[in-house]
């Protein structure tokens, strides 16, 4: 793991493979929306490995069609699954094309969307991930390294790397698309740090556990999208995941005194930080204690 994880992307560990993936959802509430749309697509190869609709796993109406474009007619053309059996569907095709190599499934802001709403629905749906799976989260990685950028979404990355602009750009927001938009970004921006800046990038930091994984409560805290100052937190006695879902439990589940706390005792004071922070918190603490 950790030699792939100080290697490029474009040359993988031959027991690793990545795979780009993206979700349309009929909203933004990782716990309770419903995937609509997912596309998975090796790296090294450029493969589509599977490009699926999916219909409302809980009968949730779409609320932001105006973005992705898909409705309920959309879902009867492209004959959507129902949930079972696309989660089925993803296991068997990662399987046939990775094999018993680990899968690191990579996405855009994954550990605050990706990640939390296809592992909800597995959890939902009674049905278990494959145990060779971890995520990587390239927003994190890329405001790392390439620090300063006037903006970090995938849409203006992909406009400065691939010269299309994100305004009327109606293709964005499709999970096919943006997936292929996520590979040129990464691709370019690895050229830049390995090939031309020399340096040894560290994926790891990245790259975090399945939530159904109990060992993710352990890691640190930084992986959490909008944790950054990891130091400051373990002086302040707060040294795993876990030390987070204890406030959160200590707090009532109240989400108001959880993010006032955090913000106060461990100077998290973005709001849009506090509210990642809290999102993934409430998701890990669905799966694990219920």
């Amino acid at each position: 793991m950790s030699v792939f994880m100080k290697s490029s992307m474009s040359k993988n560990n031959k027991n690793t493979g990545i795979c780009l993936y993206d979700i349309e959802s009929t909203g933004l509430k990782v716990t309770t929306d419903s995937i609509l749309e997912v596309c998975f697509i090796d790296y090294t190869t450029q493969k589509t490995i599977l490009h699926i609709y999916i219909n409302p796993s809980n009968g949730k109406k779409i609320e932001n069609s105006h973005i992705h474009k898909i409705d309920e007619k959309v879902l009867k053309e492209k004959n959507a699954l129902d949930i079972k059996n696309a989660l089925k569907k993803i296991n068997t095709s990662l399987t046939a094309f990775y094999d018993k190599k680990l899968i690191l499934l990579t996405a855009h802001n994954n550990f605050c969307f990706d990640q939390l709403i296809l592992e909800s629905e597995y959890y939902r749906a009674g049905i278990k991930p494959l145990k060779n799976i971890m995520y990587f989260d390239s927003l994190p990685f890329i405001r790392k390294y390439l620090d300063g950028l006037h903006s970090y979404g995938l849409g203006k990355l992909y406009e400065m790397v691939a010269g299309v602009e994100e305004e009327g750009n109606d293709q964005l927001h499709t999970a096919e698309y943006d997936t292929k938009c996520l590979y040129t970004v990464l691709a370019r921006i690895f050229t830049i740090l390995i090939k031309e800046k020399k340096l040894a990038v560290d994926l790891e930091e990245f790259t975090r556990m399945s939530i159904f994984d109990k060992n993710i409560l352990n890691q640190s805290p930084t992986k959490l999208t909008g944790v950054r100052n990891g130091e400051f937190l373990k002086k302040k006695g707060l040294k795993n995941i876990k030390g987070f879902i204890n406030i959160y439990k200590v707090s009532g589940f109240s989400d108001e005194f959880f993010t006032e706390y955090v913000k106060q005792t461990y100077k998290i004071t973005r709001k849009s930080d506090l509210g990642k922070i809290l999102r993934q918190i409430k998701t890990l603490h669905d799966i694990h204690n219920k």
